[in-house]
């Protein structure tokens, strides 16, 4: 029975290596293996979902030059200090799932850091804040492209995200947030925006997102302070009503 194992383990570690896939979800994991570090580059997707992990060595990190996806959701992950730096280091990482961990805070990021990250879910945490550092504004994640943050208590969303030059969906149900920054009117390419479950009130809606982000057509505000008879009366409700209407008939129009 040793024997098998072992060999099914090195059967692994080849197969890892070969395809640059390296699949330990739902493995019972308090820690990575030692081997799956030392493939380093030679790694594309590490996939460590659910396990019972609460952080990754810096080192070992900083080793995966070609890393396009991590995964690390559903682990007990409360704090990213140790290795943040080097994840915002990896040259290839598009995609990080942070989701369903115990984080409270989101460190800055520093200049020119995530070069390549097109999405970010960071669902299911303890934030309660974002670091304005986004975007062109703060030189960091310029590639994002969708960010998840449903389900922490944020109370607000960081204006530096209109930075984002190609930020296309934002996911921030179910959070305490009470306004929609008027920098994002500046979100030239955010279609969606969805803050069901939050405190916004009518107030908290500016004209100015409604009228100046040209993309936007869907924007969910379901279980929130504003009504929807409220949210008619805005000036630019109606611009994004248009936008709104001609997207759903395209997607008909699709099927």
């Amino acid at each position: 029975a040793k024997e098998a194992f072992a060999a099914n383990e090195a059967a692994r570690r080849a197969a890892w290596g070969k395809t640059g896939v390296v699949g330990l979800r739902e493995a019972g994991l308090e820690q990575v293996p030692s081997d799956v570090w030392d493939l380093g580059s030679s790694i594309r997707v590490l996939d460590l979902h659910r396990n019972r992990i609460a952080s990754l060595p810096a080192p070992g990190v900083a080793a995966l030059a070609n890393v396009a996806k991590l995964r690390l959701s559903g682990n007990d992950v409360r704090a990213l200090d140790d290795f943040f730096h080097a994840l915002g280091a990896l040259p290839a990482l598009t995609t990080l799932a942070l989701e369903d961990n115990a984080i409270a805070v989101f460190p800055t990021p520093t200049p020119g850091s995530f070069p390549r990250l097109e999405e970010l879910t960071l669902d299911g945490n303890a934030l309660t804040s974002l670091p304005d550092a986004f975007g062109e504004e703060g030189a960091s994640m310029q590639s994002l492209r969708r960010l998840g943050v449903s389900g922490n208590r944020l109370r607000s969303l960081p204006p530096s995200l209109a930075s984002c030059p190609r930020l296309d969906a934002i996911d921030a149900r179910k959070n305490a947030i009470v306004a929609i920054p008027e920098a994002f009117a500046r979100a030239s390419m955010l279609r969606s925006l969805l803050l069901d479950g939050n405190r916004v009130a009518v107030g908290g809606v500016p004209s100015a997102v409604l009228v100046g982000c040209a993309q936007l057509c869907e924007l969910s505000l379901r279980d929130n302070a504003a009504t929807m008879e409220e949210l008619r009366e805005i000036d630019g409700w109606d611009a994004y009503e248009t936008r709104r209407k001609a997207r759903a008939g395209k997607v008909l129009e699709s099927r």
